[in-house]
């Protein structure tokens, strides 16, 4: 039977964060036959795939809590890798998790609930909270962190209102509105080196103007790690830089 939804992880395999973010996935309080999770390797070297499998072959094994489907997406591009994804989901709903985050145990399972009680719902999302890799400069302040792919959008749960939109890190969606729009767009997103961003936009945009909902609930959250290179000033002037060509 099919699950009722779809866990995404989408990879360079350059990280060694990985498995602590698929094995997160793997400790969901959700019933096992209720989700899936997909690991989307995005590199076109068949060999590095080869290697990519032998890696998780332990979150796969027959003691494996859930399915997990490992998959090669050989065009590079952050929203190549998550269309694959979402192609190869069976679920109802599909959540995007990031590589070098951590997933809360109860992630999968209210992201469904709060699907469940409003079909008019077409997105559900929550906080990312940081989990530095070293010391925090202190020129690091709170406002600068959703440069770091981390957010707190409140104290309550609540609808979101238009024009608000979810991080990658930690959104999840119908398969019905990912398929209606046609996922994210390949122009947007990493690619390589680069730091290109504000592929969800258009998703977000697309339900907006269909008057569908977002719901957020600060239960539903994540801890992602802010790497030690990432603290640098080299780093977020880069980072800005980027955003700018992004927007």
């Amino acid at each position: 039977a099919a699950p009722e939804i779809t866990a995404v992880i989408c990879t360079t395999g350059a990280r060694d964060c990985l498995a602590a973010a698929a094995a997160s996935l793997a400790e969901q309080t959700l019933e096992r036959d209720q989700y899936e999770v997909v690991v989307v390797l995005n590199h076109p070297d068949p060999a590095a795939f080869a290697a990519f499998q032998d890696s998780l072959d332990v979150l796969r094994s027959p003691d494996a809590p859930c399915r997990i489907v490992l998959l090669q997406e050989p065009v590079p591009g952050l929203s190549q890798a998550r269309n694959t994804g979402l192609r190869a989901a069976r679920g109802r709903y599909v959540a995007y998790l990031d590589d070098d985050a951590v997933a809360d145990p109860k992630w999968l399972e209210l992201i469904v609930a709060a699907f469940r009680r409003d079909p008019e719902v077409a997105s559900v999302g929550g906080d990312i909270h940081p989990l530095w890799e070293a010391d925090k400069p202190r020129w690091i302040t709170s406002p600068m962190y959703a440069y770091f792919s981390c957010v707190k959008y409140g104290q309550a749960e609540k609808y979101m209102p238009a024009g608000s939109y979810f991080f990658g890190a930690n959104m999840a969606f119908t398969k019905e509105v990912l398929d209606a729009c046609g996922g994210f767009p390949t122009n947007l997103g990493r690619k390589k080196n680069n730091l290109l961003s504000n592929e969800e936009w258009p998703v977000f945009e697309f339900i907006d103007a269909r008057g569908l909902k977002k719901w957020y609930s600060p239960a539903i959250s994540v801890k992602h790690l802010v790497h030690r290179s990432r603290m640098t000033a080299v780093f977020f002037v880069r980072r800005l830089w980027w955003q700018g060509i992004s927007n």
